[in-house]
């Protein structure tokens, strides 16, 4: 009997696991996509303000989830580097050659 006691518990730990699984996809889709959406471009530009107002709404992610999540700042870092990388491999465009780079 205890092993269905362990097994039941397990059960319930799962169902929790399954909520925290589809919250973080869900937060990957739907939340991510909009704040990251073309972030090379704009988040450079940003107030003070602004990334304030940005992290909140990550930070309130992190709470609803209840898991850590990258800043909004060292996304769009990464994101630079890769598409600076990926500028300096293509060379069809026109920055490749740069001599300043």
């Amino acid at each position: 009997m205890h092993t269905n006691f362990l097994v039941s518990k397990a059960r319930q730990g799962l169902y929790h696991l399954r909520q925290l699984t589809i919250l973080k996809s869900f937060y990957t889709a739907v939340i991510k996509s909009i704040l990251t959406g073309s972030i090379t471009a704009w988040f450079g530009n940003c107030t003070v303000q602004d990334w304030k107002a940005l992290q909140c709404v990550v930070r309130s992610a992190e709470r609803t989830i209840r898991s850590s999540l990258p800043a909004l700042k060292d996304i769009y870092s990464k994101r630079c580097l890769t598409r600076t990388l990926s500028i300096k491999k293509d060379s069809t465009h026109p920055d490749t050659n740069c001599s300043g780079c």
